[in-house]
């Protein structure tokens, strides 16, 4: 990635010449040396491009390379994007057919306050995978839980004079979202006569119930030309709705008992039908005219590619209770319903009319900070009385680290109460100094993670800067004020929690065990950290200046804890001969950190120094983040460099060795889980959340000076926000170029560290 106004220098030892191409192929500048071999003590050769124009947009060239080296000639080709500036970039809401057929992974996301969720294909019809559906429901009331996935998608023919047509992509002219409305679907329909018509679908899911609003309408001729078929002309529709009764990590085999039982759930009337799901609730499907035809139907072996793509059972079958059909004159709308309810509640609770709907308003787009900002609502969700963050959609619940990461931006930008709701929701899990790891329904047993404490106390300290106001400490949460969990939880750490972090009394830094940090898969254990984690004492220092500010008067001198906590990480993880910082001090138990062994990995943990300001010598901190530049890829930063190490990294699975100790990087993410994605997720794999991070080091130790050069670096995530979920930002990347999206295609952490350090660095 290349910044506005900055210099491309390539350098090399052996004589070269490089050239840069446009997408027309057309050579921009060539420029080199070919003279051989440098002098005996001499470094290289070395070329300097001039900067690229500044454009309003990112734009991408080729560099090619031809290395002359003794054994011939050597032609390396390099991607390179040239980013616009920040406050240039604008995402529009609207993509073409020509787009969608690029990137065929574009998906409509929609949420409820509960964690319900709706996931439909820009592309329509189609269903990449077993976590898209119009309608996964949150079953529970009250908080998140295991999404139940019942209106997987409406099939869609539209009739004139006998001519049927499906709604495909063929037809389709452009798809429009909106974080407020749902998404929109434009067809333009041939007819027979050489004339056509424009029919448009929009799907919104209610905020609050398990419901999905499907409203289609005839688009009226008004002031188009002469091929546009007459108001008065009318056409039939017909909508298949495809159905399913499952847990939404769960594929469907209809001959495992579903084609048998499925049929006989089906309640018809004469506007829809109710089927009786498994779980004792009711989906109910209703147009609002027209009329239902009870003609039950199974499309099996519906192929789901990116299941394949993981290694999973791709295929599942769908069952259509019958359908729908409706005539349709220019002007007209028709609402097709559809919703859950618990089998005591009248369905008459659930009715809409088109008139309550309103009319859907789209914008053509807005400033991507403006887009990052209102991205973060789809994540909140109320648990009770409080709110709570669903980490990532399609198959994530809420989690205490994401949550409290989450929570860091809304603080920044100024959304102080919903910020406190989270805190007031995790300070009462609070129990000798753990914190949930992750949240299901009401259940919060697991506790392993070391971090989320300390996240805990860096939203607390974030808080009280913004606020300038210390009234949150003394705020009551059941028997305890906030002040007297925090210090619980630190006097907790440092004397050893039940789940075995620990302080270590020599040198304060705290022992973590395995997989207790975001590095956390154990499937198999691909990035084994058990020791002394760079990041857990970014934050454990944080911590204690926090503390120490609370409690200035005090004996237990924080202050000091702080200081030794500074010194040792600076004694023990600053590897001179690097230029960097060791990501982790590996131990088997706490036997203290001078006893623990400093790998060489470079990895983006060690950015949370600079940003806590652990490390104060800017020369370090400029020198360290130069040195982390290695790592970075438009929209996200690797999480481990693609060089070899000395100390080695192995994975395992089922004790047979998966890839070199010594060269463990993985720069793909797909495959089998346990042998190709777990292995590469913290070992090459790009990750979003941070990504950001690394731009505010950047401008903690570049200054004022730097901040045009962060926020062009952030506004690189504008691609990823076009493909995947529409408007949000995805959990990680293949480190390799490409660089393809994976994992959760909106992941809350993601969006709220682009905003959050966004807001910062405009401020």
């Amino acid at each position: 990635m290349v910044p506005p106004g900055f210099f491309l220098l390539v350098t090399c030892k052996t004589g070269f010449r490089a050239e840069i191409l446009d997408e027309t192929r057309t050579s921009k500048t060539s420029l080199g040396y070919e003279e051989g071999l440098p002098a005996p003590g001499e470094k290289g050769f070395f070329a300097v491009f001039n900067p690229f124009e500044i454009r309003s947009r990112h734009k991408e060239y080729s560099l090619i390379l031809r290395v002359f080296e003794p054994g011939g000639t050597r032609i390396e080709k390099v991607i390179l994007l040239s980013l616009a500036p920040l406050e240039t970039l604008y995402m529009s809401s609207s993509f073409s057919r020509k787009e969608i057929a690029r990137a065929p992974s574009l998906k409509l996301l929609g949420t409820t306050t509960k964690g319900g969720m709706m996931r439909a294909a820009a592309w329509w019809g189609r269903l990449d995978s077993r976590y898209d559906a119009f309608l996964g429901a949150n079953l529970d009331k009250t908080m998140p839980e295991n999404r139940w996935m019942v209106l997987s998608r409406c099939r869609i023919w539209a009739i004139f004079q006998g001519y049927s047509r499906e709604l495909l992509p063929d037809c389709l002219e452009r798809f429009t979202f909106s974080y407020d409305c749902g998404g929109r679907w434009l067809f333009r329909v041939p007819t027979s006569e050489g004339k056509y018509y424009a029919l448009e679908l929009d799907l919104s899911m209610d905020r609050e119930e398990n419901q999905v609003y499907l409203v289609l309408t005839r688009s009226p001729s008004g002031e188009e030309s002469q091929f546009f078929l007459e108001d008065g002309k009318g056409i039939t529709l017909v909508i298949r709705p495809d159905i399913e009764d499952r847990c939404f990590h769960d594929p469907v085999k209809a001959y495992l008992g579903p084609e048998t039982t499925w049929p006989g759930a089906v309640t018809a009337y004469e506007k829809g039908f109710e089927f009786s799901l498994s779980n004792g609730k009711k989906l109910g499907v209703v147009l609002s005219r027209g009329e239902f035809h009870h003609e039950p139907e199974w499309y099996y072996m519906v192929h789901r590619s990116m299941e394949a793509e993981r290694g999973l059972d791709p295929d599942s079958d769908l069952f259509s209770p019958g359908w729908f059909s409706v005539s349709c004159l220019g002007g007209e709308r028709v609402l097709l319903n559809a919703f859950v309810r618990e089998s005591h509640e009248d369905p008459q609770k659930f009715d809409k009319s088109l008139e309550a709907l309103g009319e859907k308003k789209f914008e053509k787009g807005m400033p991507l900070w403006d887009a990052a900002y209102k991205s973060l609502d789809a994540f909140m969700v109320s648990r009770g009385r409080e709110k709570s963050v669903i980490a990532g959609y399609p198959w994530f619940l809420d989690w205490g680290r994401d949550s409290l990461i989450f929570c860091r931006a809304l603080i920044e930008l100024g959304r102080i109460s919903e910020a406190l709701s989270i805190l007031r929701l995790f300070g009462r899990f609070e129990n000798q100094g753990t914190l949930p790891n992750m949240i299901c329904g009401k259940d919060a047993a697991n506790i392993e993670t070391s971090d989320a404490p300390l996240w805990f106390f860096a939203c607390c300290k974030d808080l009280l800067e913004k606020e300038k106001s210390r009234d949150f400490l003394d705020e009551r949460l059941d028997s305890r004020t906030i002040r007297e969990i925090l210090f619980s939880m630190a006097h907790s750490l440092i004397a050893g929690t039940k789940t075995g972090v620990k302080a270590d009394p020599e040198t304060m830094l705290l022992y973590s065990p395995s997989h207790f940090t975001w590095m956390d898969t154990n499937f198999p254990a691909g990035s084994p950290r058990q020791g002394y984690p760079v990041e857990i004492q970014a934050l454990w220092y944080n911590a204690l200046i926090l503390l120490s500010s609370m409690d200035k008067g005090s004996e237990s001198g924080w202050k000091k804890k702080a200081e030794i906590v500074r010194a040792s990480v600076q004694d023990l993880f600053y590897l001179p001969a690097k230029g960097y910082f060791s990501d982790c001090l590996h131990a088997e138990g706490p036997v203290g950190a001078k006893n623990a062994a400093p790998d060489d990995a470079l990895r983006p943990n060690q950015l949370f120094l600079f940003t806590f300001d652990l490390i104060q010598d800017m020369k370090q901190v400029q020198a360290c983040v130069e040195t982390c530049q290695e790592l970075l890829v438009p929209g996200g930063i690797r999480s481990l460099a693609d060089r070899r190490v000395e100390y080695p990294i192995p994975v395992y699975y089922h004790g047979r060795l998966l890839k070199d100790p010594h060269l463990p990087y993985c720069g793909e993410y797909k495959g089998d889980e346990d042998t190709r994605r777990k292995p590469a997720y913290h070992n090459g794999t790009a990750w979003t959340w941070p990504f950001p991070v690394f731009c505010e080091a950047w401008a903690k130790a570049f200054g004022k000076n730097s901040h045009p050069t962060c926020l062009a670096w952030l506004g690189s995530v504008l691609n990823l926000m076009r493909t995947g979920a529409a408007g949000y930002i995805p959990e990680i990347l293949d480190g390799d170029y490409p660089h393809t999206p994976r994992g959760c295609d909106a992941q809350a952490w993601g969006s709220s560290e682009a905003a959050r350090v966004m807001h910062k660095l405009l401020s």
